[in-house]
This record gives structure tokens, sequence and C-alpha cells, in this order.
């Protein structure tokens, strides 16, 4: 292998978003849980509130309030998922499903949008994320093969210096997005229709031999067919809006949002953002509203309908002893570039969009 190949380096980075932080009581209690969490009654409650200088948010209210906060949160969490820190994913699903007036600051504005007509039955909201900001750190790298999907020390991490590092190299970035959120019914009608469908147990068994392969256990609760919907959904949609917002495609970057097997969850945030202080200009975030998003779906479906590779394309389904984790999908038509994809273009099928082949797998068939 040439040693500058692209194969050849795989960065491994956590990226995170800025999330505004809440005033009212809830989350200030949340906030500070470890303290107040710990309490045994009110009367201490009091004594904190008037001592520490951190609680000083919450001397304004009422120690009986604040301690029914604090009760209603032990009842509803058990101790042991109150002490587990929260996946950082849920925190943005909850701003960005749940928008208001009140989660904003200089660096984040979400702001609901109409639904276009035509999908409604698709997507239950869309969210013009106006601003945001996101800090993404390099951890690592990996050679020949990518890391899984958000894996922060795959077993072939090779570290960034000897020895235990104190810090690593970041970027922070300002920019803006679309958040588009499926409607959580119809997905899980599709699922259940198309669990045991043989393209997705054909990617079960490549995904089996991919793993081991590598030298990886597999994950039994990868929700195979929302991830492979999601994520095609996203790539198409990256390629469409590469066209009309003047941004390149490794310029757009996806996250997906697919939950847990207790709290499933269906939406995507497609971003774009710069190093520079003034972020990007509006070019992405246009697209999202409700007459151009329509115009953008109507292409990306009409896109995925038809690839220059087809019937090859279409037809392809991974037989063993394939470990290639796509089906109907290739540079043609759903591959994007390592920015933009945070799977390394793994997980990929045109036919749980559109009827490629009649076998009654597309979800909007």
């Amino acid at each position: 292998m040439v040693l500058g190949a692209s194969n050849m380096w795989f960065g491994i980075t956590a990226t995170a978003l800025h999330l505004p932080q809440g005033q009212g009581i809830e989350e200030q209690v949340r906030q500070h849980w470890e303290i107040l969490g710990a309490l045994p009654s009110v009367s201490l409650l009091r004594a904190l509130l008037g001592e520490m200088a951190s609680l000083r948010g919450l001397r304004d209210q009422p120690a009986e309030d604040i301690w029914s906060v604090i009760e209603r949160i032990r009842a509803t969490q058990p101790d042991e998922e109150q002490a587990a820190p929260g996946d950082i994913l849920d925190a943005e699903w909850e701003a960005f499903s749940r928008p208001t007036t009140l989660s904003r600051d200089d660096d984040f504005l979400a702001v609901p949008e109409p639904v276009p007509g035509d999908y409604d039955t698709m997507l239950d909201q869309v969210v013009l994320v106006k601003r945001l900001r996101e800090v993404q750190a390099l951890l690592g790298f990996t050679r020949v093969s990518a890391a899984e999907r958000r894996e922060l020390q795959p077993p072939n991490m090779v570290a960034l210096g000897p020895g235990e590092l104190s810090w690593v190299p970041a970027a922070e970035r300002r920019g803006e997005g679309i958040f588009l959120q499926l409607r959580e019914d119809a997905i899980a009608s599709w699922v259940r229709r198309v669990d045991d469908h043989p393209r997705i147990e054909a990617l079960r068994q490549a995904y089996a031999i991919w793993s081991k392969n590598r030298g990886r256990p597999t994950d039994p609760d990868f929700p195979v067919p929302r991830y492979l919907l999601l994520h095609t959904l996203s790539h198409l949609l990256i390629r469409q809006a590469s066209l009309q917002c003047g941004y390149s495609s490794a310029s757009i970057r996806e996250r997906l949002y697919v939950g847990t097997p207790i709290a499933p969850t269906a939406g995507l945030l497609l971003s774009t953002a710069a190093s520079d202080s003034e972020g990007t200009l509006g070019g992405l975030v246009a697209l999202g509203e409700h007459e151009l998003l329509k115009i953008l779906l109507d292409a990306a479906l009409e896109d995925a309908a038809s690839c220059s590779s087809d019937p090859l394309c279409a037809d392809r389904v991974p037989v063993a002893p394939s470990d290639a984790l796509h089906a109907a999908a290739c540079h043609a038509c759903l591959f994007a570039s390592e920015t933009s994809c945070e799977a390394g273009n793994r997980w990929l099928d045109r036919a749980v969009l559109v009827d490629l082949t009649g076998d009654n797998l597309a979800f909007l068939s």
C-alpha cells in the first residue's frame, strides 16, 4: 500500500454539540444531582442552599418545591441509572425533538418548521438548527479498517503518542443544520414487517462475519432495519443538499439517532460547520424550509430509484464469505466521504426506501 493511501489511516474522533442549559428547577437539580441526590432531608437542603455558592441559582426557589423535584426524580429513575452518565446523543435528541424558546443561546438555536404535506406520514418533525457549535477531538487512529460507529477505543487503535496522554488535539466549529424526526409508529410498523426479510438477514450474517474477521464481538441489539433506513436516507439527502446549497458533500456531516431497544428513536441531523467565529452562511438550513425540503426529498427519492451501476447495484446482497455491510449501494449512488459518514459507508441499501426488486422491503412502497 502507498504510505499516504486514505485506506491506511482512519481518525477516531469524539464529537459533541453544544446544548444550552435550561434554567428551570428540574434542570438545575439534575445539573447538581451528585450533591442534591444524596441529601436525606429538606432541612439539610435549606442549609446547603444558603452555604454553597454553586447552588445560588436555586436560592430564590422554595426549598419544598426543590425537594419535591428531588423526590420525583428519585421515584422515576433507579439509583444505578442516576449514577451512570447519560449518552450524549440522548441529550441532543431531547434538544432537537423538543425545541423551545428557552433552550437557546448564542451558540444554539433550533426552530420547528412545518412538515411538507406529501411527507407527513413519514416525518414527524422538521427542525431548523440555525446556530450550532460542535467540538471535535482526535483520540487516535486505525489502519486499513475503520472503527465501528461511535467506537472510541477499537482493538486496533493506534495512540497519538507514547504513554497516557493528558490532552488531545481538538477543534471548535460553528455552523448550521437540519434535523428530521421520523414518525416512530411508521418506523416501528415497518421494522416489524421486514425484520426477517432475506436482505436484512443477509446483512446480519455479513455483520457476524465482519465481526469475526476483526476479532470483535457482535452487538445483538444493533437495530439493523432502523439504522439502514436512517443511514440510507441521510446519504441521499447529503448528496442532494450539496447540489443545491453550495457546500461540498464532504463538508456536510450526518449524525444519526436510533436510541436503544428500550427507548428507540428515529432522527437524523445534517450539519455543516466552519472554524470561523461567524460560522456558516445559512445555505444548508434554508433547505429545511418546507417548500425547499419537499423538492430535496423528491429529488433524493428519485435518485434512489436508479443507479448508473444497475442492475448490479440494485441486486447486490452480501453472501458468505463476504463481510461487506451494504447491499444496493456504491460510489455512484450512496457512498459519501469519510468526513461526512459516521459509519464508514456501512449499513446502506437503497432497497429500504424504494422498491428496487419488488420484494416488499421498501419503507415508502
